[in-house]
This record gives C-alpha cells, structure tokens and sequence, in this order.
C-alpha cells in the first residue's frame, strides 16, 4: 500500500470509531445565599430522554474560596453528587437556618466521561433563585443567572431610586491566582 494510501485508511478508521463531542463544561451560580429569611433554591433538569447523570456535583463554596457547609433538602455538606433520572428535575434547596445572612457561590461540576450522539445526554440544565421573607412573609424573589466562565460579556442594569430598584452583579474568580477585572458602565 502507498504512503498515501494508508494516511486515507487511518483517516476512514477515525472517522468511522469517533463519535461527536458536545460542550458541557462546569456551571458556575455566582450569588447563593443562606441565612435566617432568605433561601436559595435550585432545580436541575436533566434534558436527556434516556441517559441518567450520576457523574455531576453540586459544590457550595464561601466568597474566599474555601468550601461552605450548608444544610440543604439533601443533607448538610458543601458538597453533594446528584443524581437525575431522563427528563427528571431535581429541586435542591438550602433551607435558611444559618444565624447570620451569608453568601457565596456554587459550581456544578460536570464529570461525566462518556459522551453521546445526542445532545442532550449529559447535559444539566440549571435554574437558581432565592426568596427574601420578612416577618415569616415572602416579599422578594430573585433570580441568579448562571455564569459561564467567559472573556467578555454584557449585563443590563436597571436603577429607579425613588422605586428602590437596583440592579448587581457577582464575580467568581476560578482561578488560584489574581485576574483584573474591568467594568465599563454604558448609558442606553
């Protein structure tokens, strides 16, 4: 067989045994929070129709880095694997019984070593928010937007003083060393 030859039947080979790879990545909740009359609660839906995960955990870590125990519908840990049948959701919630109001953040660690043709398979979909109470009354609901580690991105910002409305953001830094950051605020 020619040179030629055999580089086109290695190719064929690869191409025949190799199946696609889809991103998943990590999830990272930049704000959750724990305390007496605020609770974070969280549903992860597992949008495959026949693949459970069992490979993905759920880490709580404090605003400095270092893990945060907390006591959630799962057990008390800061960390938790999940488990989530095809097409089940699973709710997590912490349950607010902290003394003192506290935040951090959370990752969602994909480990998941196999892949699929589908898309779906292996794939977490994330939903976080947490309710505020005052005199045992919900009065708030607020809603996280689940980050992506990323370069470069855009967030609205809404202000109204008078109406006691403002907008914030949260930034977790993944790495062990220092990484600037630079906001630019744009007028619409």
């Amino acid at each position: 067989m020619q040179k030629s030859g055999k580089w086109t039947l290695v190719l064929l080979v690869c191409f025949l045994f190799t199946r696609p790879l889809f991103a998943r990545g990590d999830k990272i909740i930049p704000q959750v929070v724990d305390g007496q009359g605020v609770r974070t609660k969280f549903a992860f839906l597992n949008s495959s129709e026949v693949e459970t995960i069992t490979n993905a955990k759920l880490q709580f870590f404090r605003q400095n880095g270092s893990p945060w125990v907390v006591k959630t519908s799962l057990g008390e840990g800061s960390e938790f694997n999940l488990n989530i049948l095809p097409l089940e959701t699973l709710r997590v919630e912490i349950l607010g019984q902290s003394p003192a109001v506290t935040a951090g953040y959370a990752r969602v660690l994909d480990l998941e070593m196999d892949n699929s043709t589908f898309s779906n398979d292996y794939n977490i979909g994330v939903t976080v928010f947490y309710e505020i109470f005052s005199g045992g009354k919900l009065i708030d609901t607020v809603s996280v937007p689940i980050g992506e580690p990323t370069v470069n991105w855009v967030f609205p910002y809404e202000v109204d003083e008078g109406g006691g409305l403002y907008s914030g953001q949260a930034i977790v830094n993944l790495s062990r060393e220092p990484n600037p950051v630079e906001l630019y605020l744009l007028s619409p």
